[in-house]
């Protein structure tokens, strides 16, 4: 399991949509989170790409690059992440679903370049994007999760209400999408760990409002975006002060 640490994407630097662009849409909106400000493509290329570069102190170290609030499921086309002109995975999604997405790789020293490439499936088609992040990550100690922790990647965000009439039958139905809260718990966690990366990822998550977690190193798509961080609790071991029992919760959105 993987948590990012800070995100440095949105640090000065030339932001710009190399292909299927739409001159009325905003690009700048994909560098903060939130599902209603985002970016629709032009639906008249084959490729959508998005263009960040960075020069001087504006360069970050990274070990990630997240992507948040698409709709590359309804395509079904295949999202390349490139940094510093190396690519960093191909995420494919023929099934149709359109889930967050996080890649992580060794971590680069400076990077000045980050480029998003989306090859469509159909032309017309409209490319969403809401967010993207990027900068450094960490391994949740532990191997991450504890038994119990929900796999929200895999579950659906929505439930029903429905109306009855005397006989019990449904005469009524609303749909509504509902927010899934989370709690990560790892319970021996080493002090220096606590002391250390866990404050800088506490740092970030209640600075920014937001974080990502990806649950499987060998898929992108177990990856989702955390938003509205509390209860970070750390609490002494019971059985050395060595280790600390560490919980964190927040609100998941993985996209489908």
């Amino acid at each position: 399991m993987k948590i990012t640490k800070n995100n440095s994407f949105a640090n000065t630097g030339s932001l710009s949509v190399t292909a299927d662009d739409d001159a009325t849409q905003d690009i700048n909106n994909i560098e903060s989170f939130g599902g209603d400000a985002l970016y629709s493509s032009a639906g008249t290329a084959a490729t959508f790409a998005v263009l960040k570069t960075y020069a001087g102190a504006d360069r970050f170290p990274g070990s990630y690059v997240a992507v948040s609030g698409h709709n590359f499921g309804t395509d079904a086309g295949v999202l390349e992440i490139l940094v510093n002109t190396v690519s960093r995975g191909f995420i494919d999604f023929a099934d149709g679903r359109s889930n967050d997405v996080m890649v992580t790789f060794a971590e680069v020293a400076l990077i000045d370049r980050i480029e998003l490439v989306f090859t469509k499936l159909v032309s017309a088609n409209r490319a969403l994007l809401s967010f993207v992040a990027a900068g450094q990550s960490e391994d949740v100690p532990n191997s991450g999760e504890q038994g119990g922790y929900r796999r929200d990647w895999m579950t659906r965000h929505e439930d029903f209400l429905t109306t009855r009439n005397d006989q019990a039958a449904p005469v009524a139905v609303l749909k509504r999408a509902t927010a899934n809260l989370l709690t990560l718990t790892v319970p021996n966690m080493g002090r220096a760990f606590a002391e250390g990366e866990w404050q800088d990822i506490l740092d970030a998550a209640f600075d920014d409002g937001a974080f990502f977690i990806r649950e499987r190193d060998d898929n992108p798509r177990s990856a989702y975006l955390c938003t509205a961080p509390s209860n970070a609790r750390l609490s002494a071991h019971g059985s050395t002060r060595e280790l600390v029992s560490v919980a964190l919760s927040y609100t998941a959105h993985t996209g489908v």
